[in-house]
């Protein structure tokens, strides 16, 4: 049965994703940074040179920042690999903002993207590489557009009676292990914006 989460991480291409971060120790540090973040709770395998390490014995790991802290320090070059799934919003984030709007998903999905587009503005920036070009204030924008479609979509069902029947225009599955940021960069710089 789908949840109005998954419905709202499918209106935002925001499913969890795979992903793992590599590091070398430095025989000092004993909190190591997973490259993503929120990590999906009880996703996270974590190995030192190998060996398979557990959670809440060998290392703690706090879901929201993505901070390993190992109980004892790694040996001074030991490989340290973390595999997880991470999203750009937890669960706890997207419940919340369902719980403000009533659990209407249209108007959570809405809220979502328009907290996407916030941070991604503060992140991207413009970004040049070689001869391909991505701008985050029209990334935000875009985001900011398709949020105002789904406000539109529910104002319509709500006009019809039938709020909660509202088909929407259509819905994006990506099952490559491109990072959501990428398939926006991409799909931005094929529209030429």
């Amino acid at each position: 049965m789908t949840t109005a989460i998954d419905q709202v991480r499918a209106l935002d291409a925001d499913p969890y994703q795979y992903d793992r971060t590599t590091d070398v120790a430095d025989g000092v540090a004993t909190d190591f940074q997973t490259a993503n973040y929120p990590v999906f709770p009880l996703s996270e395998k974590v190995y030192i040179n190998g060996a398979l390490k557990v959670r809440n014995v060998d290392y703690t790991i706090d879901n929201d920042t993505g901070v390993i802290s190992f109980t004892a320090v790694p040996t001074l070059n030991a490989n340290v690999v973390v595999t997880y799934k991470w999203s750009i919003l937890s669960d706890a984030s997207l419940q919340v903002m369902l719980d403000l709007v009533n659990a209407n998903v249209l108007l959570g999905a809405a809220m979502a993207l328009d907290t996407i587009a916030s941070s991604e503005t503060l992140i991207q920036k413009v970004i040049t590489l070689l001869d391909l070009t991505t701008d985050g204030s029209k990334v935000a924008a875009s985001l900011r557009a398709h949020a105002l479609e789904l406000r539109d979509q529910n104002a319509q069902g709500l006009a019809t009676g039938s709020a909660d029947d509202v088909p929407f225009d259509w819905a994006e599955q990506v099952f490559d292990q491109a990072t959501f940021r990428e398939r926006l960069i991409k799909s931005f710089l094929r529209s030429g914006i």
